[in-house]
């Protein structure tokens, strides 16, 4: 199976979990309790009798406290800083190992940079906040640009202000559709967010039939009727 995640009261998500792990056992399969991870940002679980039962292991409280989640980093500022800085700078070191396998081939590289390269650290944008992504984004840009002299045989046309002007524009109005990601990571986070909260609350279909959001109790807080789906 693949990871799962528990989120809630500590007490409701301990006891999920040790009945999740039971049910396991009935069909066989085990809860690897040793790769737990858990975050708490409030309530003290260290001395919690269900969690010391199922041996979940306590973060070390010396880090930045969060987890992944999906690949994304969730939890403390400092920790979501930390890890989205390092899942941009392999990003980078990808766009480079792109850059370097095309480097003869700058009409080539031109594509892959455009249809691949340039979005590769989109997901982690859409998904944690802003505040944690000007420096990880900065990083990304900077790959890319190294990606652009190189499609210009290394030359310095890419730094004029006119030439980066056209690049950033986009593709329809003839422009390169090189968005620098450090000005793109507030669209992509609330498009994200209003991608997703539609599917918070109680939807309802085409059919007239109602369907139960995924945060039914935020519904006062987003909508004054239900949600129609298209």
């Amino acid at each position: 199976m693949d990871d799962g995640y528990a989120v809630g009261a500590p007490g409701a998500v301990f006891e999920a979990v040790e009945e999740f792990a039971l049910g396991l056992r009935d069909i066989g399969l085990y809860l690897r309790v040793d790769k737990s991870e858990l975050y708490s940002p409030q309530a003290d679980v260290s001395e919690d009798p269900v969690r010391l039962r199922l041996g979940i292991p306590m973060p070390n409280p010396d880090e930045p406290k969060g987890i992944p989640c999906a690949g994304v980093p969730v939890g403390d500022p400092d920790y979501e800083r930390a890890e989205a800085l390092r899942i941009a700078t392999k990003v980078a070191a990808d766009i480079d190992k792109v850059t370097l396998a095309f480097k003869n081939s700058p009409h080539h590289l031109w594509q892959a940079t455009k249809l691949s390269s340039l979005s590769r650290f989109d997901y982690w944008l859409q998904h944690i906040t802003p505040a944690a992504t000007e420096e990880p984004a900065r990083v990304v840009d900077e790959a890319l640009e190294r990606a652009v002299k190189a499609c210009l045989r290394g030359t310095d046309v890419a730094e004029d202000p006119l030439v980066k002007r056209r690049l950033a524009l986009p593709v329809r109005y003839m422009g390169g559709g090189l968005r620098k990601r450090t000005q793109v990571r507030f669209a992509a986070y609330a498009g994200s967010l209003i991608t997703a909260v539609k599917q918070f609350a109680t939807r309802q279909a085409r059919d007239g039939t109602s369907r139960l959001g995924f945060f039914p109790s935020l519904a006062p807080s987003l909508v004054s009727r239900p949600v129609h789906i298209g």
